[in-house]
This record gives structure tokens, C-alpha cells and sequence, in this order.
């Protein structure tokens, strides 16, 4: 009779649990309406002095691992002005690179700032990624045709996963997450990717054309998406991948992919974030940033809202590697 009853608790309690869970993520992750990446006939009607009508990204790139891929995955028409020091960040630090910045939209708001950028920079190039039609004509359309990725809980953040494998393993490059900031040029290695901490992170990497671990990204992907876990399909996955292909993951390379330590793009741990914004931070943050340092992650899941102004490392920092962006909003940073 004991044993029953506490099976009889036991049921009670997981089915109480699985409530809160549903109940939760109703309240803090409601549901993104896919229809914004849907297909759809594009039209010019709306273009005006005040948006620029993207030109679709194209199936016809010849390989080219000089060409830079940021993404911008959530329909919004309209950039950050962090996003948009990135994008400077990159193009400044990469001259004779080109650097494609995609966006699930057609529409990009022509604020002052982003149209100085194209004329300072003719190296940037906005494109409208059509999430729908590119996926479709991928080894991933089973997960859009299912409706695996219309139901995630983290939709945003899932399609940029799957776009940015997707990328590199149609066309080749370098992929860059919008809440990176180089301070430095990329190394001139032809496949890399960094570590966070105990993941693998795939917020800055370069591969060649159908390497074969993009091959096997894609292919975790296809077979073990999870859209109930926020991490799963990018770190998570990258690590697991590696982890099972390399036979020495804790070395600095694998066969021809070099893997850097987390000071080269994640010197600062997620948890410590708010550094970055910290003044009294500042000088301690800005000397940990080493010779091997490349690029700092301001991880904008957890920053997004921090405002910018004050004297701190990011300011500090955005000041040098995207002036442009920087001049023209210099006085919410109030730098003294």
C-alpha cells in the first residue's frame, strides 16, 4: 500500500511539474508567428527615402571562403547600433573581404547610420533571405515541412542556428554572430571555430565549402533538433559533433580545423557579461584582452537591454573598431 501511494505522489507531483513548465514557457517564451519567414511575392511599393528593398541572397555564389556571413534572424526592418558597430567592426578589419549581412526581411530602414556605413564601406552588402525558400531547398526541409521550427520555443535563435550551418555549408566563409565585436582581423586559417567554456561556441567560424563537419552539423541537425531547448541546436550540437569526430577534442586542432581557446572570441564567461558595461570594469576588462584576443561576445541574449552610455570597455572598444557608428551616436555612450 506504501508503495502505491508514494507512485501515486510521485505521478502528482511530474504531472504538477509539467504544468508549471507549460505554464512558464507561455509566460516568459510565447510562441513567435512564423508567417515572417513564409515565402511571399516581394513588392517595391513599399520602397520609399526611408527603406531600402533588399536584393535576395542568391543560389549562384561561387565558393569563397573571403566572404562574411552575418544573420539577423527575428523579420525586424531595422538594425541596433550595436549590430551595426559589428558590421563596421568587420568591414573596417576586413577590407577585401566581402561582408553579407542577411536579414529575413526584405526591408531595411535606411537610418543615417546604416546608409553612412554603405558609403564608407563598399564592402557590405544587406541581403534578403528568404527563410522559407532556403530551407526548402536544403537537406533540412523535413523540420520547416513538419513544423518543428514554426513550434520552437526558441524560434529567433533556432533559425539563426540553422541558417548559419546552412551558409557555410552552401557557400563557404566566415560566419559572425551581430553581438560580436572584432577588435582585431580574423586569423588566416582556412576552417577554425572557437571554444565558450566546456562548449564549442559557433558564434565566430570559418569552413570551406561542404566541409565534412558541416556536413555532420547539418546532419545532427536534421535528426535531433530540439525546439524545447534554447542551446541544443547551436553549442550543444557543435560540441557533441566535434566531440564524436575528433580524437583529441582537448587539442587545439582537429585533422584540419583549428579549434581556439575561449580568449580568442569569448574572453569574458556569459556569467560576466556585465563587465563589458561596468565602468569601474573597464581597464581590468580591456587588460584581459590578450594579443590572441580577436573578437569579444557580448552575449545579447543577456545584454540586449544594458544601455550604452557611460565609459566602459565597450564603449571604450567600439570607439576604435566602428568609429563611424560610434561618431554618429557618441552621445549615449557621454564619454567623458
Amino acid at each position: 500500500m506504501g508503495y502505491q501511494l508514494r507512485k501515486a505522489v510521485i505521478l502528482v507531483l511530474s504531472a504538477i511539474s509539467a504544468l508549471f513548465l507549460i505554464q512558464y514557457h507561455v509566460v516568459f517564451h510565447p510562441r513567435v508567428d512564423a508567417n515572417y519567414l513564409r515565402a511571399r511575392n516581394r513588392s517595391v511599393t513599399f520602397f520609399s527615402k526611408y527603406n531600402l528593398v533588399l536584393e535576395p541572397i542568391t543560389n549562384n555564389f561561387t565558393p569563397n571562403g573571403n566572404r562574411f556571413f552575418l544573420v539577423e534572424s527575428s523579420g525586424r526592418s531595422i538594425l541596433t547600433r550595436r549590430e551595426i558597430c559589428t558590421i563596421e567592426s568587420v568591414a573596417a578589419h576586413h577590407p577585401e573581404h566581402s561582408v553579407y549581412v542577411l536579414l529575413t526581411t526584405d526591408l531595411l530602414r535606411r537610418t543615417s547610420t546604416a546608409q553612412h556605413l554603405l558609403d564608407i564601406y563598399p564592402n557590405i552588402r544587406f541581403r534578403f533571405l528568404e527563410f522559407e525558400t532556403f530551407i526548402v531547398n536544403s537537406p533540412l526541409r523535413h523540420l520547416w515541412d513538419s513544423g518543428q521550427i514554426q513550434q520552437s520555443w526558441y524560434m529567433i535563435s533556432h533559425v539563426s542556428d540553422i541558417v548559419r550551418f546552412l551558409i557555410l555549408y552552401k557557400f563557404g566563409g566566415i560566419y559572425l554572430d551581430l553581438d560580436q565585436l572584432l577588435v582585431r582581423p580574423l586569423p588566416d586559417v582556412p576552417n577554425f571555430i572557437g571554444k565558450e567554456s566546456r562548449f564549442v561556441g559557433v558564434g565566430v567560424m570559418r569552413f570551406r565549402v561542404k566541409h565534412p563537419i558541416l556536413g555532420k552539423f547539418v546532419d545532427k541537425l536534421g535528426t535531433s533538433f530540439q525546439g524545447q531547448e534554447w542551446n541544443a541546436n547551436g553549442p550543444a550540437l557543435a560540441t557533441s559533433v566535434l566531440e564524436d569526430h575528433c580524437t583529441s577534442f582537448e587539442d587545439n586542432v582537429c585533422e584540419d580545423i583549428s579549434i581556439f581557446p575561449a580568449s580568442a572570441f569569448y574572453p569574458i564567461h556569459w556569467t560576466n557579461w556585465k563587465r563589458y558595461f561596468a565602468p569601474e570594469e573597464t581597464d581590468t576588462v580591456l587588460e584581459e584582452l590578450t594579443s590572441d584576443t580577436f573578437s569579444i561576445h557580448l552575449w545579447g541574449k543577456q545584454s540586449s537591454d544594458q544601455p550604452l552610455g557611460g565609459r566602459n570597455a565597450y564603449a571604450t572598444l567600439a570607439e576604435k573598431h566602428c568609429p563611424v557608428t560610434f561618431s554618429e551616436v557618441k552621445h549615449q555612450f557621454k564619454m567623458s
